[in-house]
Formats: structure tokens, C-alpha cells, sequence
């Protein structure tokens, strides 16, 4: 297992932004990302500020999120999960590559209500 520790987490398209050397001291908002012994992406703890009138000294303005993350043999991700605070899963989001079109298509699914969306965009380099 190795981790990487960026500022921040893009979660629509997966992939971390700004990275914190390791030796760094990490910020009041970071992100790792955990990937197993063959580098696939399969956890994402992220720290984030969500009361903005809160200093960065006072642990109840910041929120932990969660992603898990299911990648195939490539590293190709297949289905990620956010988590909520308890550890249940709030949203599964399934992705489908179809390679000759350069599209993916994404189908999220909030299991606590039985919604569910699904969008086409085009496959972005990397995925």
C-alpha cells in the first residue's frame, strides 16, 4: 500500500490537486489518496473546511469525506462510493468506458432514497 497527500480531492473526475511532500506537515485541509501494491487508486480520506467563520484551530469547522474506489486489473476505475459520517455508503457512482467513442458514461445512485442519474461526457486522458 502507498498513499500520496494533495491539498485537495477532485472528486468528479478523481485525482488530487496540489500534492504535499511527505516529509510536509499536513494542512488543516488535505487529501490522501491510497492506492494498493500494483497502484490502483482504492480509498480517499479527505479534510475539508465547511464553516468558513471557524478558524482553522477549531476541529467542528471541518467535515472528513470518504471515497472508496474499484478499479479494474488497468487501474481503471469501474465504481467509486462516498461514504457518510457512520461509514454507509450515501452515493454509488458505476462508470462505463466505451473506448472507440471516447465517451464514459456515469450512473449515480443514492441508496438511501432509490434515486439515480446517469450522464455521457467525454473520456477525459488518464481514465
Amino acid at each position: 500500500m502507498t498513499q500520496r497527500r494533495f491539498e485537495h480531492w477532485n472528486w468528479e473526475f478523481d485525482y488530487g490537486e496540489r500534492p504535499i511532500p511527505e516529509a510536509a506537515l499536513l494542512p488543516a485541509r488535505y487529501a490522501i489518496a491510497y492506492y494498493d501494491h500494483r497502484g490502483r487508486l482504492y480509498r480517499v480520506v479527505q479534510r475539508v473546511k465547511e464553516l468558513a467563520d471557524h478558524t482553522d484551530d477549531d476541529p467542528a469547522a471541518f467535515g472528513t469525506y470518504v471515497y472508496d474506489y474499484f478499479c479494474d486489473s488497468d487501474g481503471r476505475i469501474l465504481q467509486k462510493r462516498s461514504l457518510d459520517e457512520q461509514g454507509s455508503v450515501f452515493l454509488i457512482v458505476d462508470l462505463e468506458y466505451d473506448l472507440d467513442r471516447k465517451e464514459v458514461t456515469e450512473t449515480a445512485w443514492w441508496p438511501g432514497d432509490g434515486r439515480c442519474k446517469s450522464m455521457k461526457r467525454p473520456l477525459v486522458a488518464g481514465r
